[in-house]
This record gives C-alpha cells, structure tokens and sequence, in this order.
C-alpha cells in the first residue's frame, strides 16, 4: 500500500511538517512557557494519555509513560502492525512496546541482561535528561562553562556535560536555592514541560502560537480524528473492476493506475481548484522547484468556475514577452478547445521542444474578449531573487518566487547592498505566484517588530497565529513593495503585513487574491496531494481570499514602461533620512 513519507508546506511549515530528523537546532528555548499552549500541542500530537488535564497532572510519570510521550511528540509513528517487546517485563503488542523499542534503538534506554527495561519505574530529573538528550539527538559539549555553578552540581560527574547543557538551553532551570535538584522525581506536569521545550529546541517552528482569545476548550476539542467509514468498501470495489470489469480495454482500465483515477476523480468533485491529485509521471507540481524548464514561462490554475486561468507570467519568458498577463484565461491551445481537460492536460500541451511554436487564445477579463498569442517555446530560466542599485541610496531586490533558500539569499542582498550605500529599498514581487511561507515569514521578521503577529491561519477547526520573532531591523528603513494582479499566496503576506503596520508602501495594482494554504503530501510512489488546509489571514484580522490586497497607491504600468518602478524610486527620492 502507498504510504504518506513526506509533507511539503507552499505556504506553511509549522503544523504540518513530519519529524525529519533528531538532532537539535536551536540556540535555546523559552525558561517559561504557556501550560495551556503544551497541553494543546502535545494532545495534538497524541503525546498524552486521554485522561491528561490540569487536575491530574501532579502524579509522577514512569519511564514507559515518558518515552512514549517524547517520541509521540516529536512524530514517531510505530509501523509493525505486530510488535515483539525487547522489554521482559511487557507483553508483545503492548501499547508501550514500540515506543520502548525504538527508545532501545537510539540508545534511550539499555535492558538488563534478563531484558527488563524498568519500564514501570519512576524518573528522576537526570534520568530523564539523559532520555531526551539520547532520542532528540542534542549533542553534549567537550567543554563548557557555566556563570553561576548551581550548588549541587558536580563538575566531575560523568553527567556534568548533559547537565550543563540542559543548563543552557534552558531544559533544567536552578531553584530560589541555586540547587538543580538532579534526583527529584519528576510528575506529568514536569514532563510536558521538559517534551514541550524537547520539541522547541528541535524545531522552533514546529510550535506555534495559539491564541485562546477566541475560542474555548470545546472549539479547539473538536479535531477531526475519526476514521472514514466505509473504507473497505472502497478497497473491494476498485479490487473488482480491476479483476471483473469487462469492458477494461475499452474504457483503458490500468490495474496500475486505477487507485490514481479514482483519486483524481475525487478531488475533480471538490469545490476548491487548489486541490489536486498527481501522480508519478506528472511535472506540473514540480517544476516550480526547479530554476529552469523548456515551456512559455507559465503557472497555471483553475478559478472557483473551472475556468483554466494564468495564475503568474515569469519574467522574460515568451509569455511575458508576448503580453500575456495573471488572470487571462485559456481558451484553446493550437485551436484545440480544452474546456473540458485537466491541469496535467493542460501543462502537456503547453510544453514542447525549445523553438516550437504554440498558439493560444485567451479571454481576458478586464478587456472582455478573447485575443490571440503566437509564442515559440523557450527555455525559462527563474531568476528565483536579484537584486541592484537603483540610484546611490536605493536599492532594489526582486523576488521572482520565494524558495525554500530566499530567506538566506535575502541577507546576503540586503548586505551587499548596504555596502554599495543602500539606505532606501524596493522589493519587487510582481508577477511573484508565492512560495514557501517559512523563508517568507523569516524575510518578514527583518521588518515587523518582535511578538507581533504577522498572519493567522484558519484551519478546519481552530485558528492559530505566526508571531514574527526577528530583530525587525529595517524596520524604519524607507520602503516600497510593487505588486501587481500576479502577486500571490506568500507574495500578498508579504505585502499584507507591510501594509498593516505601515512598514512600508505598498504600490502597483490589486494583487491575485490566494488566500488558502496548501501542503504537498508526497507519497513513497512519487505521487502527490497538493491540499487546501486553511485560510491565512492578515494581521488585522482581514481575508484577502478572490478579494486580494488594494495597494497604498494604484498605478497601472503603460505597455513596455515601468511607470511603477519610476514611482517608487520618486516617493523614496523624497524621504529624507
């Protein structure tokens, strides 16, 4: 059976990302934290018992309970359907036997030579230090050096390295005694709160923020976790056509792609475009990740009427030379009418060998009629970022997409920049169909100031809230953000923040209006479930979902003039620092 390896967020990595790997990355975490916030992320993440609540959290935890608590929280699913205990003193298919196993694989935890495990004995502080160093892969330190020596510690113990480390990552805090108090037990409420700040060193932005402001326990209860009923019932019919059907070469029934077309026929019934099933052979999720492709310059999409729309135009490509624009809506392709073809379809049609010719008629909105477009295919080269000077002080940086690298590529712009004197800055993400949020957010963070939110998402059944946790040091740099009706999805967070907290100005023309999230399900088979999970909103609370974002100052470009680019460079022009 295909199974789920891996989750890619276009606009979110979060809440979705499966765990990827142990090791720590983070400098430290929080010396507080939030109990309500851990209780709802790690019930989330079925890391706690069903009975967990506030009242009944003071109990001490035993090394079976902990273990499986770590790992749940940090994604380890069990696989075997039949699990054979290396612990002596639990049962096969025991509830705590795989946990246990893979906590002896990492080396977690050592059975005696009559493989009991202790599995039902109780933690000390230090026990459990030396599980979660051991499965989260926080790596100790050769030497260290600590400010203020805690009154019980001893810098010859053998575990003096964990010790020190959990010391400065914030994983053990000192008492009002300066004592650390390495061999007190530690209860329930101890161990959320050494798993929650586990999985804040691991991965910061595997947590996020949940404001409670708004919904109550009972709201945020409500996941859906049920099973779908009926599934057999699915499985015994797609397994009788594949052996009964008669007429299976006439209607080209492949025993090796039914499960895909039952799948897309599925997502073909959902109301949302941006819900799409691929499988193994398709390119068109893919080749936005690449930076090059033989094709017109094109991303294309289905608006809410199954209209097949251009959702972006890359830049110098032959759709961009030729005038095509966001929005234009394709009618035919070399006089074929594709009303009734899929995106895949689509796409095929589209590519060819480079210098071929393709002819298309589009109806375009704004000018209510169809028009015509010879182009010859070409290869596309995406520029994903470029940046120069456009005069002494003001520098320009261009995002054609955000990749999952525009973060990094982002500083070492604004660096070299500011060697050449910048002090003044347009971002340009005309034409940007958006990206990965998580290097959008970190681009972000260079902006809005520390704690203030920078988007809220919408999910199925509760809302949760992006904090920006950056130095915001351009903060009062002056800046202008061009957009256009091709600006999208990551792009309008981008320039929905700038515009809510009056970073910057925002100029050009009303931008696409993607306000949904998507996550790429990748599955072992190569095939892919690009979902709709929730709406993002702005800081002010606002939806720009098919309505987009109106810019400070609307400006239309004149045909082979940059009228927008000539603004923005004036309005900074005028800004004295």
């Amino acid at each position: 059976m295909t199974k789920l390896i891996s989750i890619k967020i276009l606009l979110l990595s979060l809440l979705f990302f499966p765990f990827m790997g142990y090791a720590g990355t983070s400098l430290s975490v929080p010396e507080n934290i939030d109990l309500e916030e851990a209780l709802y992320v790690l019930k989330n993440k079925n890391a706690l018992p069903e009975n967990s609540n506030k009242e009944n959290l003071d109990k001490e935890i035993t090394k079976k309970e902990f273990i499986k608590m770590i790992l749940s929280a940090l994604n380890y699913i069990p696989k075997e359907k039949k699990i054979i205990s290396e612990c002596s003193e639990l049962e096969d298919n025991n509830v705590f036997a795989p946990y246990l196993n893979e906590a002896i694989n990492l080396n977690a935890l050592i059975p005696d030579q009559e493989k009991n495990c202790n599995s039902g004995n109780t933690l000390t502080k230090l026990n459990a230090m030396q599980i979660i160093f051991q499965i989260a892969g926080i790596p100790t330190p050769k030497f260290f050096n600590i400010e203020k020596k805690p009154q019980d510690f001893n810098i010859n113990s053998a575990y003096a390295p964990i010790i020190a480390k959990a010391l400065d990552i914030n994983l053990l805090q000192t008492d009002e005694n300066n004592r650390i108090n390495a061999t007190q037990k530690i209860k329930y409420i101890d161990a959320i709160e050494l798993t929650y700040k586990t999985l804040l060193y691991v991965d910061p932005d595997v947590i996020y923020e949940i404001d409670f402001s708004d919904f109550d326990e009972e709201i945020l209860e409500k996941e859906n976790t049920s099973e779908i009923p009926n599934i057999n019932t699915l499985i015994q019919v797609l397994e009788s056509v594949s052996k009964n059907y008669y007429f299976q070469e006439k209607d080209k029934i492949n025993k090796n792609d039914l499960v895909y077309r039952t799948i897309e026929a599925l997502t073909m019934t959902l109301s949302d475009p941006y819900t799409i099933f691929q499988t193994p052979e398709s390119e068109e999720l893919q080749y936005l990740l690449e930076d090059h492709f033989v094709g017109i310059g094109v991303q294309i999409t289905m608006d809410a009427n199954n209209n097949l729309e251009l959702l972006s135009v890359f830049r110098n490509s032959p759709a961009d030379l030729s005038g095509l624009k966001a929005k234009d809506q394709i009618i035919k392709i070399n006089g074929q009418n594709i009303k009734e073809k899929t995106l895949d379809q689509v796409s095929a049609l589209l590519k060819g060998e480079i210098s071929t010719e393709v002819l298309l008629t589009i109806f375009r909105p704004d000018k209510n009629k169809n028009m015509d477009f010879k182009l010859i295919r070409a290869e596309v080269n995406i520029e994903q970022i470029s940046y120069r000077m456009l005069t002494s002080d003001i520098g320009l940086i261009e995002f054609t997409i955000f990749s999952e690298d525009s973060d990094e590529e982002f500083t070492n712009a604004i660096d070299n920049l500011k060697k050449l004197g910048m002090t003044k800055l347009v971002i340009d993400l005309r034409d940007n169909p958006g990206g990965y949020l998580e290097s959008t957010i970190n681009i972000l963070n260079n902006f809005v100031k520390n704690g203030q939110p920078i988007t809220y998402f919408k999910l199925l059944n509760h809302t949760v809230a992006q904090y920006a946790n950056g130095n915001a040091d351009l903060n009062k740099t002056p800046l202008v953000v061009l957009v256009n009706e091709g600006s999208a999805s990551a792009s309008e967070v981008f320039a929905a923040a700038i515009q809510d907290y009056k970073i910057g100005l925002i100029l050009g023309t009303k931008t696409f209006g993607k306000g949904t999230v998507q996550t790429l399900e990748i599955y072992e088979d190569d095939s892919i479930l690009k979902m709709t999970v929730a709406e993002w909103l702005r800081p002010n609370f606002g939806s720009i979902n098919k309505v987009g974002i109106t810019p400070d100052t609307v400006l239309e470009n004149p045909i082979n003039l940059d009228e927008q680019m000539k603004t923005a460079i004036e309005y900074l022009e005028k800004i004295k620092i």
